[in-house]
């Protein structure tokens, strides 16, 4: 059997809720002490968001000119770097199922709708456990998004 994880709150625990019960990404609670920037700022990045997910745009583009006239003493670079190298923590119910799965003879997948700089660092973080899976789709190399049925039929063809 052939089985498609999503990466995002499924296989990582990558958002929380907070005390207001507003969903919030794990990787920002410490932004503003680290780095000075407060989550407003951040929801900067949401527009053309969707363009940076599907490749058009690259990450640094993004950053660079949504956020680059707004962050004090902080480079574009800098902030993805805190982004994406931020240490994900993995949905340890989730691995063990894979893990349990995988000795079965399935064969698993990644579907996610990140762009690549992202999804390259967790695949770094937990290279241990990503071994069980057979290829990694994002949304960035397919040009697709997850809720695009072509997206699967792009998957399937590979």
């Amino acid at each position: 059997m052939h089985i498609i994880i999503d990466l995002d709150d499924v296989l990582i625990k990558s958002s929380y809720v907070d005390a207001t019960g507003k969903r919030c990404f794990c990787w920002t609670k410490n932004l503003k002490q680290d780095l000075g920037i407060t989550a407003d700022v951040i929801s900067l990045l949401s527009n053309n968001w969707d363009d940076v997910i599907i490749g058009k745009v690259s990450l640094c583009e993004h950053v660079e000119k949504t956020l680059g006239l707004t962050i004090d003493n902080v480079s574009s670079n800098d902030f993805i770097k805190y982004w994406t190298e931020y240490k994900v923590e993995l949905n340890e119910d989730m691995a063990n199922w894979v893990a349990d799965m995988h000795t079965k003879g399935h064969r698993f997948y990644i579907a996610t709708n990140q762009e690549n700089i992202r999804t390259q660092r967790i695949i770094e973080q937990h290279s241990h456990f990503i071994g069980l899976f057979d290829k990694v789709f994002t949304s960035a190399d397919l040009g697709l998004q997850k809720n695009d049925a072509l997206f699967y039929i792009k998957v399937l063809d590979i």
